[in-house]
């Protein structure tokens, strides 16, 4: 009879393991799953220091966002919210920044954050001029939904150094006003630039509120998606763990950039351990312009230089241009290290098991997800845009696009493989709310979107579990209820095989356990 600290138990246990579906009691003993069986075997199979009824309620492995933005999420938790669920007009945005202002000695920064145009009556972001009226007093920094733009007032402006005469980087736009000239105030693909020159910084209290936070969601593990500042948050994390504040398993990705300085400090993919490690060099394709940056010969050389090393490589691709750029930078990658065969030993790359991976996936008709599943990439996807970004989609997506907007069913038939992430701040973490989404495919306003891409309830909790767990390459960690796995589990408020589908975005997490230990409970 195996010891364990805690048995949970009269559970509907949703293992993701193939191997065994289902259960209704599951044993921890330390940070690891030591059992898993029935109920009514439970007493003469386990001696538990601690039982848990868990009363019918389901049980599944710990969430795993494969794709978010900690630093961002953290700092926006402390921020002015003027995303479309709090603000609808340019008015209201300025009322809400104006009293964050009022709350602050003349001088320091006002961030706010969430707010998309489409959602606005004016249907436009705010200038300067509309936040200096605001808050004039104080630099303002009001970041797009998407955390691709920003919008700041004058102060914030002269604090940051932006000017007239400020080049524009390739891909980023410093918007001036048509008539005049002037600087609007509007951003785009500017974040890491005035992150350089000195906008608002993260506090030890943040990253604690958004641990808190996640906690709360079921969310154990995360894949930090930020390629820029890597290395400076990678070196925070650590601290970070190390006293033992920062609990939450975090795979980092870094930036190109990165990839020389990761080597001279002898740090391979995956180095680490299971509560920090290094993960994927994510490259950016910035798709705003006529063709899709860097150009295609650039993109194959340093994808190629990341893949012989032995890293995963993630894109950042939404738009199809995007997806085939990636696809097409893969294949080659492929075909150099065919051709080199006879050095693989001495390199160690994975030819046949390199696991890159697309990130978002927002357009990915057929032909494009047939040449996915042969590369063999995977896709991270972020099904809760469907039900956030829904509206929006309808309006400005032509109808035979919306087919394969944001695909999860055409990319399993077609074998791609696929883990869920929340992309958040740009939406919430909440992984509930994106299963909802997955299997729904309903906007807010009630319109399915892309109706045929949806997916059954199992197919989406597998994808927020042990999907994510795939696409770091730690299935044999964590991802699934199974003994020797890591003790990384979520209670909900309910079963969810008998919930209606239309209330899956309202089931709570009841309690979170990582690695044997209770860290959040309701």
């Amino acid at each position: 009879m195996p010891k364990a600290d805690l048995l949970l138990t009269n559970a509907r246990v949703i293992t993701c393991d193939p191997a065994r579906p289902a259960a209704s009691a599951v044993a921890i003993n330390g940070d690891r799953i030591a059992w898993v069986g029935e109920a009514q075997e439970a007493r003469d199979a386990v001696d538990a220091a601690r039982v848990i009824d868990c009363q019918g309620k389901t049980v599944i492995p710990g969430f795993i966002d494969a794709h978010m933005h900690l630093y961002a999420y953290a700092a926006n938790l402390q921020g002015v919210d003027c995303s479309p669920r709090a603000a609808r007009s340019i008015g209201q945005i300025q009322e809400a920044i104006r009293r964050r202002a009022a709350a602050l000695r003349p001088g320091e920064w006002v961030r706010a954050w969430g707010f998309e145009e489409f959602y606005l009556a004016e249907s436009r972001p705010p200038t300067r001029w509309e936040l200096d009226a605001a808050a004039p007093r104080h630099p303002v920094k009001l970041a797009h939904r998407s955390g691709h733009a920003s919008v700041l007032n004058s102060l914030a402006l002269a604090m940051l150094g932006v000017t007239g005469e400020t080049p524009e980087p390739e891909g980023a736009v410093i918007e001036r006003d048509p008539a005049t000239g002037e600087l609007t105030g509007y951003l785009l693909e500017m974040e890491q630039i005035l992150a350089e020159r000195g906008a608002p910084a993260l506090s030890a209290a943040q990253m604690d509120a958004a641990q808190r936070q996640l906690f709360s969601y079921g969310v154990t593990s995360i894949h930090e998606a930020t390629p820029t500042r890597a290395m400076e948050q990678w070196e925070h994390i650590q601290r970070l763990k190390g006293e033992g504040s920062l609990l939450l398993r975090i795979y980092k990705m870094f930036g190109p950039a990165d990839l020389s300085l990761l080597q001279e400090r002898g740090f391979s993919f995956g180095s680490g351990d299971t509560g920090l490690a290094v993960g994927a060099i994510k490259f950016m394709l910035n798709e705003t312009g006529e063709g899709v940056l860097p150009q295609q010969e650039a993109l194959n050389e340093q994808v190629y230089a990341a893949h012989s090393a032995g890293f995963q490589v993630a894109f950042h691709a939404a738009e199809a241009g995007g997806v085939q750029a990636a696809i097409e930078a893969v294949e080659r990658a492929i075909w150099r290290s065919a051709e080199e065969a006879s050095d693989i030993a001495s390199t160690g790359m994975r030819v046949h098991d390199h696991r890159h991976r697309v990130e978002h996936c927002g357009m990915s008709p057929p032909a494009l997800a047939s040449r996915l599943a042969k590369a063999g990439m995977l896709v991270v996807t972020q099904p809760a845009f469907i039900a956030e970004h829904g509206e929006r989609y309808l309006a400005q997506v032509p109808p035979a696009d919306r087919e394969w907007l944001y695909p999860v069913k055409s990319l399993q038939q077609a074998q791609v493989r696929l883990a869920f992430g929340s992309d958040c701040p740009v939406v919430s973490p909440e992984p509930m709310r994106g299963i909802a989404a997955a299997v729904t495919r309903r906007a807010g306003n009630g319109e399915k979107v892309g109706a045929k891409e949806a997916i059954t309830l199992h197919e989406a909790v597998a994808a927020y579990t042990r999907g994510g767990a795939y696409a770091s390459i730690d299935e044999s960690l964590k991802g699934t209820i199974a003994p020797d796995m890591l003790a990384d589990l979520v209670v909900l408020s309910e079963d969810i095989s008998r919930t209606h589908v239309e209330r899956l975005a309202e089931v709570k997490v009841e309690k979170t356990i990582l690695g044997g230990q209770m860290v959040w409970e309701r």
